[in-house]
């Protein structure tokens, strides 16, 4: 069979799956149902074989909770509450931004119009980012933030 690994932040739809333990056709027909199958579309579970019945699970019943319940929590920033996994979402937003933002600095800056006017708008959505992450509790991603030359 399969077990689903597990992790906080963890998205809604993956909650009660992380840390479940299936037989190799459950888990076929559970992964073809999900709208996100695991480790697609941004999900950072994998699973991986276990002889089922014996394989001992990873994570207790009480640690499964306890990471569901850290990713409902909500958290408010600027009088928006979000949940530790929506945080990430905007910090992904953010990161794109920064990035985009970043791209168009440089096209300003090789012909010469409007790059001040960008750098500033680069170093208030990074300072909105690192403030963000901290509210949130989560550790910067720069280098999701950088150019590729």
């Amino acid at each position: 069979g399969f077990e689903i690994t597990a992790h906080t932040p963890c998205a809604v739809d993956h909650q009660d799956i992380q840390g479940q333990q299936y037989s190799t056709k459950e888990y076929i027909n559970l992964n073809n149902s999900l709208k996100r199958p695991i480790g697609t579309m941004n999900c950072t579970h994998f699973a991986f074989s276990i002889i089922l019945g014996v394989s001992e699970p990873n994570y207790s019943e009480k640690e499964l909770e306890k990471m569901k319940k850290d990713s409902n929590k909500k958290i408010k920033f600027q009088d928006k509450e979000y949940t530790k996994y929506e945080a990430t979402q905007v910090q992904r937003r953010l990161e794109t931004k920064i990035r985009r933002l970043k791209e168009e600095y440089e096209l300003y800056k090789a012909v010469d119009q409007k790059a001040p006017i960008t750098k500033k708008k680069i170093q208030q959505t990074l300072e909105l980012y690192k403030n963000f992450s901290d509210t949130m509790g989560l550790p910067y991603k720069i280098n999701r933030t950088r150019l590729i030359k």
